[in-house]
């Protein structure tokens, strides 16, 4: 019983990995896919081939972004994008929503954009229960003026998915750096501690 056990261990550690990989990659396909749909129907790649072949619409999905970068990227697409962003920012409730979304967009593709510039390592939820959080930047606005102190905005992710979480200002002598990349906490993060880190002597600063 002891060797079905082990047995049975190791086969789950190698297909748990191998099949939540192909259902994602599945799913983004299946969702890429979709995008086909903006084409006639005389052009779809199944009628054009007379088979169903998956990944068409990743292609088709990367060249409409690659299109669309290119154009915004030029002194007129430049201009055209400033004019959207002025005439979403006069229509009630979409500019709040679009104006919010933008600056996140902009904070973690923009090729200066730098979303977790630090890995911390904070007290959370309560003091004496450690945890890993990202410093994101430092409060602003009217908030600063409720604060007595140096304080820092930090995001503190869920585990194994960091894309849900809590944002809080925490009082930057209570917030400790870590000698780690953020691409590092971020995987010691997912992996729920299981994943830990290199060593500090293997940390290179980005």
């Amino acid at each position: 019983m002891a060797a079905i056990r082990r047995w049975l261990l190791a086969g789950l550690l190698v297909l748990v990995p191998l099949a939540v990989t192909v259902w994602l990659l599945n799913w983004i396909i299946s969702t890429l896919d979709q995008t086909l749909q903006i084409l006639p129907g005389d052009w779809h790649p199944d009628k054009l081939l007379g088979v169903h072949i998956p990944g068409f619409g990743v292609l088709l999905a990367l060249a409409i972004v690659l299109s669309i970068g290119a154009v915004a990227s030029n002194f007129f697409g430049k201009k055209l994008v400033r004019w959207w962003d002025a005439l979403l920012s006069r229509i009630p409730i979409v500019r709040s929503i679009y104006s919010s979304v933008k600056q996140v967009s902009d904070t973690l593709f923009s090729e200066n954009g730098n979303a977790f510039r630090k890995a911390l390592l904070v007290q959370w939820p309560r003091e004496g229960v450690w945890t890993i959080g990202f410093q994101t930047g430092m409060p602003g606005g009217d908030v600063i003026n409720h604060l007595k102190g140096e304080y820092l905005s930090v995001y503190v992710p869920t585990t194994p998915n960091p894309t849900g979480g809590y944002f809080v200002m925490l009082p930057s002598a209570d917030c400790i750096e870590l000698k780690m990349s953020v691409d590092e906490a971020l995987t010691y993060v997912i992996s729920m501690g299981v994943v830990v880190p290199g060593s500090a002597a293997n940390y290179k600063p980005k």
